[in-house]
């Protein structure tokens, strides 16, 4: 397996990804609802997040296979307190149907270390809270719970 960044030949199988990962967690929570171009609109987003000198988007690549990918986005922190840039967890989806031990962390060690070249030491992650797969990995890269966002429906 091979990290490497993504190019736009590289979308095709990451929206796939991307769209496995939102279906399953649609099953537990309504609100990840796709939109009926849903799977065009990401591909759209994506093309930015690669051609962006403020986001990094990394895959994990084995052969010709797409096995998971990590985009982050550099950011303006909180006004008026620390930290002043921060990363933010723009996407990332790995291959559902069979396990690639160690890859996920491998995807992030990569993105905390372009973080690293823009003098960024934080990264903010919204994880899905109905989905405690990805809260047990984020524990155990030792994120702590900074805030809880709520939904309001209007």
């Amino acid at each position: 397996m091979r990290i490497r960044l993504a190019r736009e030949a590289d979308l095709g199988a990451a929206a796939q990804l991307w769209f496995d990962r939102l279906a399953l967690l649609q099953q537990s929570n309504a609100r990840y609802r796709p939109l009926p171009d849903a799977v065009n609109r990401w591909r759209s987003a994506a093309k930015g997040w690669i051609a962006s000198d403020q986001c990094a988007f990394f895959v994990a690549a084995e052969a010709d296979a797409l096995l998971g990918f990590i985009v982050v986005g550099a950011a303006d922190g909180p006004a008026g307190r620390e930290p002043e840039r921060i990363g933010i967890l723009l996407e990332m989806a790995v291959d559902l149907h069979q396990s690639h031990r160690g890859m996920s962390r491998s995807l992030l060690a990569s993105a905390e270390a372009w973080l690293r070249t823009k003098d960024i030491d934080t990264l903010a992650v919204d994880a899905p809270s109905a989905y405690p797969v990805e809260a047990a990995f984020w524990h155990g890269q030792g994120a702590k719970p900074h805030s809880t966002t709520y939904w309001l429906a209007i």
